[in-house]
This record gives C-alpha cells, sequence and structure tokens, in this order.
C-alpha cells in the first residue's frame, strides 16, 4: 500500500494555525473532498482575551468545549489549561467515525505535550491516524514538531506559520496534500452532513 501525504502544519502559539486550518477545511470541503478531523478553536471574552477552546468534529459540525483558563474541567492541565477528559474521548470518537468512513483527508489540531508526552488527550487515535490511507494533517507547536514528526512512518511535509505568511497558507497546503483533480474526474461527496462554513 502506498503511504498517503502526511503535514504538520507548524507554528507558535496565535501565529494562526487554527485560522490556516479551518480556511483549508472550508476549502476541501467546498471542493467537495470528504474531511474529517478536529479543529481546536480559541473563545474570547468581550476584550479579545482567551478563554477556552472548542473542538469542532469536521466530520458532522459538531462542538464541544474542550478546554478552559478560568475552571476546572476535571481532565489533564497543560499550562494554565484544565481539559475536558471526557471531551477528548468524543474527539478520538469522532476521529474514529471519519477514518471509518473513509475521508480524503483529515484533520487534528492540535498535538502535543499531552498526546506526545503524557500519553492522554488525543493520543488514544494517533496511532489510527499515522496508519491512516488518507492524507493527514497535524497541527503542532514548533517545541514539539520533531517529536511527532519521529513517530511518523514517512517524512512528513512541513508547513511554517507565521502571521504573514498564514493568508496563503491554506490553498498551498491542500494542494500538496490532495491531488489534483483532472478534467472528468470529482472527489467522492461527503457521506456527512452538508454544512455552510
Amino acid at each position: 500500500m502506498t503511504l498517503s501525504a502526511i503535514g504538520l502544519l507548524v507554528g507558535e502559539t496565535g501565529a494562526g494555525k487554527t485560522t490556516v486550518c479551518t480556511r483549508l477545511a472550508g476549502q476541501a470541503l467546498a471542493e467537495g473532498w470528504r474531511v474529517g478531523g478536529i479543529i481546536t478553536r480559541p473563545l474570547c471574552d468581550a476584550f479579545g482575551r482567551r478563554t477556552a477552546l472548542l473542538a469542532e468534529d469536521l466530520w458532522t459540525g459538531e462542538e464541544r468545549l474542550l478546554a478552559s483558563l478560568e475552571r476546572d474541567l476535571g481532565g489533564p492541565r497543560c499550562g494554565r489549561h484544565s481539559f475536558a477528559a471526557e471531551a477528548f474521548a468524543w474527539g478520538c470518537r469522532a476521529v474514529e467515525v471519519a477514518l471509518a468512513a473513509g475521508p480524503d483527508l483529515i484533520l487534528l489540531d492540535e498535538v502535543g505535550p499531552l498526546e506526545l508526552e503524557a500519553g492522554v488527550g488525543f493520543a488514544p487515535v494517533l496511532e489510527a491516524l499515522v496508519r491512516a490511507p488518507c492524507p493527514r494533517l497535524f497541527v503542532v507547536r514548533r517545541a514539539w514538531w520533531k517529536v511527532l514528526a519521529g513517530r511518523l512512518p514517512l517524512a512528513p511535509l512541513i508547513f511554517d506559520v507565521e502571521p504573514g505568511t498564514r493568508d496563503g497558507l491554506a490553498g498551498h497546503v491542500l494542494d500538496a496534500l490532495l491531488p489534483r483533480l483532472t478534467p472528468g474526474h470529482a472527489p467522492r461527496r461527503s457521506a456527512a452532513p452538508v454544512r455552510e462554513r
């Protein structure tokens, strides 16, 4: 079996990794590709300060509170974030459902010390994602990308995200991970519910 491309979207906190992921998923869905996985977006207060993280299942559009900076959610902690263990379990199940349905692309935002050092968070689905037959994109902070790359079966494509480069990056990543369509060929239509982005 030929292994599909693996990409790492690498950048510091606040560089725009999730922005690129969200744009990439929206563009891929608009082109008819079947996209699964989890995107984690910050929630902010009225002053623009991050207060929590919300996880979205790209296959269904369902969302869950993943972490809080303001209250204890009872799960693992990383830095100032308190995570909800049940939200990680839900996210892992969401990834498994998407993988079983046969996506064209799967995203995981984000892989970090919880998964790579503590073995929690999205760690239970990492091996399945590594072995998946479809292209995969992992979001990872700069300090952790080499650790993640060392666990992959092939050299990943590295996409650096910085505030000055993020605007055109989604299309570039999509072009690198998914094959270009030839005339008369269309991607498989998603079995997931159709939703607006």
